[in-house]
């Protein structure tokens, strides 16, 4: 792994990891609120 890609690939990996984060935080709110 060379310096211009860890950071990309580091990036890429903690922003799905972000959006799987964020939808499992909506469904225990929704679930709450049910």
């Amino acid at each position: 792994m060379n310096m211009v890609d860890g950071p990309l690939m580091l990036k890429k990996s903690s922003l799905g990891g972000g959006i799987k984060m964020a939808q499992d935080y909506g469904r225990q709110v929704a679930a709450k609120l049910e």
